[in-house]
């Protein structure tokens, strides 16, 4: 089931493998979904490793996954964590035309960095959608 095999990669992120262990179960899976992507965003980010970010898209892509509002969420609040105010509006507006909205909690994030970088005009319109 999906909840079993998000709960096996929850565990490999966390204690077993890290990162490339863990992209290379999500290549492996017969069906990963949004949710097993997850633990793999936050790993990434805890660690700094925009590549790996950039490669569980592309995996993700590969794999037909389409991202939900959790998922999108956590890649916003990752890209705010590491300083990628501009890749996380870009998440944010690729989230937005695919018909999803992301949890409340990113886009208020992501408002607040938008004005703390003096993009006023662009918070103002991230709060017009």
């Amino acid at each position: 089931s999906s909840s079993s095999l998000d709960a096996e990669l929850s565990e490999l992120v966390l204690n077993d493998g890290g990162i490339d262990a863990t992209l290379r179960w999500l290549t492996a899976a017969r069906e990963p979904s949004t949710a097993a992507f997850v633990p793999l965003i936050e790993a990434a980010v805890s660690c700094g490793d925009d590549d790996a970010l950039l490669a569980a898209g592309g995996l993700m892509r590969k794999r037909g996954v389409r991202p939900d509002a959790a998922l999108y969420t956590a890649l916003i609040l990752g890209r705010l964590r590491l300083g990628q105010t501009e890749r996380a509006l870009s998440a944010c507006d690729k989230c937005l035309s695919d018909g999803v909205v992301p949890e409340s909690r990113a886009l208020t994030a992501l408002v607040r960095a938008l004005a703390d970088a003096s993009e006023t005009e662009a918070a103002i319109s991230l709060c017009r959608r």
